[in-house]
């Protein structure tokens, strides 16, 4: 899964890893948005996870 999330939303190997596992693994808590800084912000993965880049110049903490 890590490999086909890389593809997808162009996230490097070390990012789609991390994503992967929480996704396979079910949001088990209430969080649903991942800050992580060497991503783009905006994305949804699987419908489930919100990806942020705090660094982003359009980055708006809510």
């Amino acid at each position: 899964m890590g490999v086909e999330l890389s593809v997808k939303y162009l996230f490097s190997v070390n990012v789609a890893m991390i994503v992967a596992m929480i996704v396979a693994n079910g949001l088990s808590c209430e969080a649903t948005t991942l800050y992580f800084e060497d991503t783009q912000s905006g994305w949804l993965v699987k419908k489930q996870l919100q990806i942020e880049n705090p660094f982003a110049p359009a980055f708006k903490l809510t």
